[in-house]
Parts: structure tokens; sequence; C-alpha cells
């Protein structure tokens, strides 16, 4: 995976033959003094996601989505952010349907974030 260790982390769309379908979704720590567009703090990873042409319309994202989501809670994260062009109703749609909600702008961009329901004895 080759990301920076404590933060990262991706997760790859296959077919059940084995090969890449077209998606990818990662996470990953930032701090103040290097931000991504979606930064909320330095606990909280801001999420990224790709899916190409061919993976699109066939749930690719949401699976992603909801893989990463439980990757955040196995590696003890409370949130993830992102940031979103409001005018990608896709997106904007897959990310609220998750349960991201909007807590600030930058520039043209929605801030979102989730806040990760966590087993109690996790907290």
């Amino acid at each position: 995976m080759g990301g920076r260790e404590g933060g990262d982390r991706a997760i790859i769309a296959y077919t059940n033959e084995g090969n890449p379908i077209g998606g990818a979704a990662w996470y990953r720590l930032f701090t103040k003094e290097n931000q991504g567009y979606g930064y909320i703090d330095e606990q909280t990873p801001e999420l990224g996601i790709a899916i190409s042409s061919e993976g699109r319309g066939k749930g690719v994202g949401t699976i992603l989505m909801k893989s990463l989501i439980k990757s955040a809670n196995d590696d003890g994260f409370s949130s993830l952010s992102l940031s979103v062009d409001p005018d990608n109703l896709t997106a904007l749609h897959l990310y609220q349907k998750l349960g991201f909600q909007k807590c600030g702008e930058s520039g043209t961009s929605w801030t979102m974030v989730l806040a990760i329901n966590r087993p109690p004895h996790l907290r």
C-alpha cells in the first residue's frame, strides 16, 4: 500500500476474478501546516475516492466507502472528512446517504464530515 505509518489506508475494488474494476478509496491524516481540501483537524483522516468510467453506476463507490469507513473504525478513528463539489450530485448523494454532513466550505467545495459510530468499549 505504501502510505505513511499511522494514518493512511487505501482500498482497491477487484472483480471476483481478481482483476481491478477501476475504483479506489483512501484516507490520510494531514497536519495544519500540510492540509488537504477537506481538512478538519489532525485526528480526522481526509477521504478520497476515484472511480473509473467503467466502474461507475455499479455500486463500486458505495462498497469502497463502506469498507473504508469500517477500516477507519477498526483503526480507532472517530470521524472522516472529505471535500466535494456540491455540483457533483452523484458523489454528494453517496456521501449524504452514508451519513456525511456539510461542516464548512473551501472555495467552491464543501467540507463534509462523518461521525463514525464506534462501539462504546472502543471510545
